[in-house]
């Protein structure tokens, strides 16, 4: 259900800045990549904490099979308080060097979600992996950031109990 919602969602987004063609090949170098996530406010102001464990971060080499070409990065931050990250603070979960060349997509999968509400109640919120179309180029002159924005909205209104955790965009930052 995640990943339709997301699919459903990000097929009208745009990033925050352009995104460059990707050159398909490698030039055998690495390139420094920097992956935050951030929290778009909508339901998250109804948690007082909402603990989210990131378990896998990808990146998807450009022009290989879309259930192919995954590079799995070592996340670097594990748990993150959503509700510490609204509007604007970010949380970097990967940082390091890779391949250099073309990349695609990148994909975020978070095991297990923890959700205390204003009046002390869980919030239940489902787990899911998360995956958006991103175009980048990692070269060995500069460093690449990717900014995922996730947001939990309430989908109590659609005859279910609960919210949803889902990524509603992907952007590159340049600093």
């Amino acid at each position: 259900m995640a990943l339709v919602a997301a699919s459903l969602i990000l097929g009208g987004c745009e990033s925050e800045a352009p995104n460059p063609p990707p050159s398909p090949e490698a030039s055998g170098g690495t390139g420094s990549l920097e992956v935050r996530v951030k929290d778009h406010e909508d339901a998250i102001d109804r948690f007082l904490s909402l603990e989210v464990t990131i378990t896998s971060v990808a990146i998807h080499r450009a022009l290989a099979e879309r259930e192919e070409g995954w590079r799995q990065l070592p996340a670097s931050t594990t748990s993150v308080d959503l509700t510490e990250l609204v509007g604007g603070p970010y949380e970097v979960i990967f940082d390091g060097e890779m391949e250099s060349g073309a990349y695609d997509g990148i994909r975020l999968g978070v095991d297990a979600i923890n959700g205390v509400l204003l009046d002390g109640s869980e919030g239940p919120v489902e787990p899911g992996e998360f995956e958006a179309f991103l175009r980048f180029d990692l070269s060995e002159d500069q460093e690449t950031i990717a900014l995922l924005d996730l947001v939990v909205l309430d989908v109590s209104e659609h005859g279910t109990v609960g919210f949803l955790l889902t990524l509603i965009g992907a952007s590159l930052v340049w600093e």
